[in-house]
């Protein structure tokens, strides 16, 4: 069965877990990265009024011989579940998680390889520069400028590719006197990409 990656905001939004043990900690640790209420319970204790408001309901106890029951609820209030290490109960997926800042990357092996969905999490985490997210935030503000100032869209897309190339290698956004360089390159109308040919 192939998933489709989706990216859901739930900033805001009331997030259920039920259980306890290692399984919850992790989904708790998981899901305080996107800015959600959690409801955490005892599955002993779940009543249908913990589904109240509820935008995504998690159960973490393993097996537990209400999950069936509890599954069946959220389904019929149409709320998205998933149900630990037991995937006809499950709605959606957790994938491997990397969260810097505004990006999210995520490793889906559809339930059949989950350790090596976090290996390949763990090989490009340990890739990612320090400042990743401030690299983030330096291109959404590099992007605008660039608008105003080429209007051509092939040669920003390139100019913008080849910049951003340069701060993920140095592991840095670039300074101010590296970036005045690049927009006199581009500016100069010659074949700008020619002065990056020793960068690629």
């Amino acid at each position: 069965m192939a998933h489709f990656p989706m990216f859901v905001d739930l900033t805001g939004k009331t997030v259920l877990i039920l259980g306890g043990g290692k399984h919850a900690e992790e989904k708790i640790e998981k899901m305080r990265l996107f800015d959600c209420y959690l409801r955490c319970l005892s599955t002993e204790a779940f009543t249908p009024e913990a589904l109240d408001g509820v935008a995504m309901a998690i159960l973490c106890d393993r097996h537990h011989p209400r999950n069936e029951a509890i599954v069946s609820l959220c389904r019929s209030r149409h709320i998205p579940v998933n149900a630990v290490d037991d995937p006809p109960l499950c709605d959606f997926q957790f994938p491997a998680l990397i969260r810097r800042g505004p990006l999210t990357v995520a490793f889906s092996t559809d339930g059949k390889a989950p350790a090596v969905g976090r290996l390949l999490r763990e090989v490009l985490e340990a890739h990612l520069p320090d400042q990743t997210e401030e690299i983030l935030l330096w291109s959404s503000e590099l992007t605008m400028d660039l608008r105003r100032s080429i209007p051509d869209y092939h040669r920003r897309a390139e100019l913008l590719n080849r910049i951003l190339r340069r701060a993920f290698a140095l592991g840095r956004p670039l300074t101010e006197q590296e970036m005045q360089d690049w927009f006199m390159t581009a500016a100069d109308g010659t074949a700008f990409s020619e002065s990056f040919a020793d960068e690629d």
